[in-house]
């Protein structure tokens, strides 16, 4: 899961009201062709991650298209909003999603693909 590194909340792109994570319920489920579906709170996910780590699909009613560069960066789209992230392989993702500017850490309890934020941790 992903906190806000300062106040152990999970960030989220223009919400100033955020829940604490363990306020907060999600049930997602990736398959071995990388597609995520699920809930997330009250949205509903279905993504798809290739293996470059390209990302497209929905999170609620916005729209997600990334570009992995590869060396921990990301690009693309959030809904209306530009996201451009880099993640440093310690856990620590930080860049900015809109006006926005995110600094997100992991507490790596459970393995995932790539150890890389999902489409839906990144817009919490």
């Amino acid at each position: 899961m992903l906190y806000d590194a300062s106040h152990s909340r999970v960030a989220s792109a223009g919400d100033t009201h955020s829940l604490p994570l363990y306020a907060q319920s999600s049930s997602l489920h990736t398959d071995r062709s990388s597609y995520t579906t699920g809930t997330d709170g009250n949205r509903t996910v279905n993504t798809y991650t290739d293996k470059y780590g390209n990302t497209t699909g929905w999170v609620g009613a916005k729209y997600i298209s990334t570009y992995n560069d590869g060396y921990g960066g990301k690009t693309g789209t959030i809904g209306n909003k530009r996201i451009s992230t880099y993640e440093d392989g310690y856990g620590n993702t930080t860049g900015t999603i809109g006006r926005d500017r995110i600094h997100l850490h992991r507490q790596f309890r459970h393995h995932h693909r790539d150890n890389r934020p999902t489409a839906s941790e990144l817009l919490h």
